[in-house]
């Protein structure tokens, strides 16, 4: 019974969790988050990577 539930949880679980994870992640809208300008200005702005990534 332990080895069920630990092969339900390591093979099934947390794999799908890590990739839940990850896909909400990409479709979260990263733009709604608030920032100065001094760290616009500092680098690439979540939306141009996130589009480099896709691409």
């Amino acid at each position: 019974m332990v080895y069920i539930v630990r092969h339900v949880f390591i093979d099934l679980f947390l794999p799908l969790s890590i990739f839940v994870a990850a896909m909400l992640t990409m479709i979260v809208n990263w733009s709604l988050i608030p920032i100065s300008c001094i760290e616009r200005e500092s680098g690439p702005s979540l939306e141009e990577v996130k589009k480099h990534i896709l691409e």
